[in-house]
C-alpha cells in the first residue's frame, strides 16, 4: 500500500513495461499528467513514445539491465539517454515531441521500469515573442479546416475538434483506428493515396467519402503530404481536410432538379405531339370537304385559310419541338423550281391577309422576287422545310412593313464546283419598318415564344400611315416561326442573320 503512494507521487514519469510484449502496465500520476493519461497509456507500448532512430538506445539498456538481472548483479539502474519524446497534450490529446532522459531498471525475469524526467520545455520564436505549448496547440486544436494526422500503416494518430465534430466521434472513438474503417467505400484510393505519399508526393484536392457515427456519407477533399524521421522513415502524415458535403449534396440535387425537368419536358413534348395528332384528324377531313370546287364561296374561303393557319402552327409545334431537343432534321429532298416556290408563297400571303379580314391587306404586286442570273432554275431540296423558313420570314416582313412598301425575296448562288453545280444558296428578304429594332435584342427574336411587339408598332398618332396599334391584335403570333427559322439553318449548317439599314426613315429591314 505505502509503495503505491511512493509509487504514484514520485516526481518522474514512471511506467512498468512487460519485458516480453513491450506493453505498458502501470503508469504513475506524473507520466499521466506530463505523457499520456494512463487509460490511453495501457493501450500503447513504450516503444511507441519513440523515433525509429531513438529505438536502439533502449533495445540496448534493456538488455544491459536484463543481464544484470540473470547475473543476480546489483541492480542499478541503467542511463538511456535524453530522447524524444511523444506526448499527447491537453484534453485534446494533441501530439507533441518534447526531450525527457530516461532511465531503465529490471523488475525481475518478466518487467522493466522506465523513469523520465524533462528536460527543458518547448519554446517558438514567432515575431519575436514566444510562442507557449497552449498557444501552438490551441492553433490547431480550434482551427476552422479538419486536421489529421496518420500514421504509416494508416493508424489515426490525432485529428483536431474540427474532424471530430463533422464526423460526430469522440477522440476515444476515432484517434487510434484505422482510417479505412471511416472510409470503407474508398480502400482503393486509400491506398492509392498512401502509395503516393510515400515516395514523398504532396496530394492536392483528392476526393474522399467518410462515414460518420450516423452514418451519412461525409464528403472531404484532402491535401497532405509526409512528415518524416531522420533516418528518412515514415513518421506521420500532415492531411489538412475541407468539408465538401453541402456543394456534392447541391450538385447531386440540381442533377435531379435537371433529369427531373427533363422528364417532364419529354412528356409534355409527347402529350403535345398526341393533341395535335387528334387535331389533324378532323383537320384533315375539313380540308377535303373544303378543296370540293363546287362550294368555292368567299366564307369557304376564308375558313379554308384558318384551317390552313391551325395546320402550320401544329406543324411549328412539332418542328420547334425537334430543335428544343437538339434532334437532327430527317431531310426529304425533292427537284423544286425556286420562283414556283416563292410565288407559291406569295399567293399564301395575300390569302391569309385576306382571310384575316385586314382592313389593309397587302397586294401580291407589292411581293417580288430577285434571282441572280447564276441561280439552277431548279434545285433538289427539302420543300417542307424551304418553305417554312421563307414563309416565316416573309409573313414576319409582311405583319410589320410599312403599308405600301414593298416586300423582296432574294436569291443567290454562287458556284463551288462547276462541273458538279454545287454552291451556295443565299435566300434573303427585304423589307421596310417604321421603328428600328433594338440591336440588344436581335438575338432574342431568334428565342422560342420571344415576342416584343412594342418595338415594331406604330405610333398611334400616325395618321398618315393609317395604322395603329390597334390594327397589329392578334396578329403578335406565337413566336415560333423565327425560332424555327433560324433553328433550321443551324441544323443545316447555315445561319440566319438580321440587318437593318436606317436612312432617315423608313428602316430597312433584311433576314438573310
Amino acid at each position: 500500500m505505502m509503495g503505491d503512494k511512493i509509487f504514484d507521487c514520485l516526481p518522474e514519469a514512471v511506467c512498468v513495461v512487460s519485458l516480453h510484449s513491450g506493453n505498458i502496465l502501470r503508469v504513475n500520476k506524473t507520466f499521466s499528467r506530463i505523457c499520456v493519461k494512463g487509460e490511453r497509456a495501457l493501450k500503447m507500448k513504450f516503444i511507441d513514445f519513440f523515433q525509429n532512430d531513438m529505438k536502439e538506445p533502449i533495445e540496448a539498456a534493456i538488455r544491459v539491465s536484463c543481464s544484470q538481472s540473470e547475473s543476480k548483479q546489483e541492480e542499478n539502474s541503467i542511463y538511456i539517454g535524453k530522447l524524444s519524446t511523444l506526448t499527447l497534450y491537453g484534453n485534446e490529446e494533441f501530439p507533441v515531441y518534447k526531450e525527457f532522459e530516461w532511465f531503465v531498471v529490471s523488475m525481475g525475469a518478466n518487467e522493466l521500469l522506465f523513469s523520465g524526467r524533462r528536460t527543458r520545455k518547448l519554446r517558438h520564436s514567432m515575431t519575436g515573442s514566444a510562442l507557449t505549448e497552449s498557444e501552438l496547440v490551441d492553433f490547431f486544436v480550434n482551427a476552422p479546416i479538419a486536421l489529421h494526422w496518420l500514421s504509416g500503416t494508416g493508424l489515426i494518430v490525432w485529428a483536431n475538434k474540427k474532424e471530430l465534430d463533422t464526423l460526430g466521434y469522440t477522440a476515444d472513438e476515432y484517434i487510434g483506428r484505422n482510417v479505412m474503417e471511416f472510409c470503407p467505400d474508398e480502400k482503393e484510393r486509400v491506398l492509392e493515396t498512401f502509395s503516393l505519399l510515400g515516395s514523398n508526393a504532396t496530394i492536392q484536392n483528392v476526393p474522399f467519402k467518410f462515414r460518420s457515427k450516423s452514418g451519412d456519407l461525409k464528403y472531404f477533399i484532402i491535401d497532405s503530404n509526409v512528415s518524416y524521421h531522420q533516418d528518412g522513415t515514415f513518421k506521420h502524415t500532415r492531411c489538412f481536410i475541407r468539408d465538401d458535403t453541402e456543394r456534392q449534396i447541391h450538385e447531386m440535387t440540381v442533377a435531379l432538379e435537371k433529369k427531373l425537368s427533363e422528364t417532364n419536358a419529354t412528356m409534355k413534348d409527347a402529350f403535345i405531339r398526341r393533341v395535335f395528332h387528334e387535331l389533324r384528324t378532323p383537320l384533315q377531313a375539313m380540308q377535303i370537304a373544303l378543296d370540293d370546287s363546287s362550294i368555292n364561296t368567299t366564307a369557304v374561303s376564308i375558313l379554308q385559310g384558318q384551317v390552313d393557319a391551325l395546320t402550320n402552327m401544329m406543324d411549328n409545334f412539332i418542328y420547334a419541338t425537334y430543335f428544343n431537343k437538339g434532334q437532327l432534321l430527317r431531310l426529304c429532298p425533292l427537284k423544286t423550281c425556286l420562283r414556283t416556290l416563292v410565288k407559291s408563297l406569295f399567293e399564301e400571303v395575300v390569302k391569309d391577309e385576306t382571310s384575316n379580314n385586314n382592313n389593309n391587306p397587302i397586294s401580291e404586286e407589292l411581293l417580288s422576287i430577285v434571282i441572280s442570273t447564276k441561280t439552277p432554275s431548279t434545285v433538289l431540296v427539302d420543300q417542307d422545310l424551304l418553305r417554312r423558313v421563307l414563309g416565316s420570314l416573309l409573313s414576319n416582313a409582311v405583319k410589320h412593313s410599312i403599308r405600301g412598301t414593298k416586300i423582296v425575296v432574294s436569291i443567290m448562288f454562287e458556284p463551288v464546283e462547276a462541273k458538279t453545280g454545287e454552291g451556295t444558296y443565299t435566300f434573303s428578304v427585304r423589307n421596310q419598318t417604321e421603328k428600328p429594332l433594338d440591336p440588344t435584342k436581335v438575338q432574342w427574336h431568334f428565342q422560342k415564344m420571344f415576342q416584343d411587339a412594342p418595338s415594331f408598332k406604330f405610333k398611334v398618332e400616325n395618321k398618315e400611315r393609317n395604322y395603329t396599334t390597334s390594327d397589329l391584335a392578334g396578329k403578335e403570333g406565337l413566336g415560333l416561326g423565327l425560332f424555327i427559322a433560324f433553328s433550321a439553318a443551324q441544323n443545316l449548317g447555315s445561319l440566319l442573320q438580321f440587318h437593318q439599314t436606317d436612312v432617315d426613315e423608313p428602316v430597312v429591314t433584311k433576314y438573310r
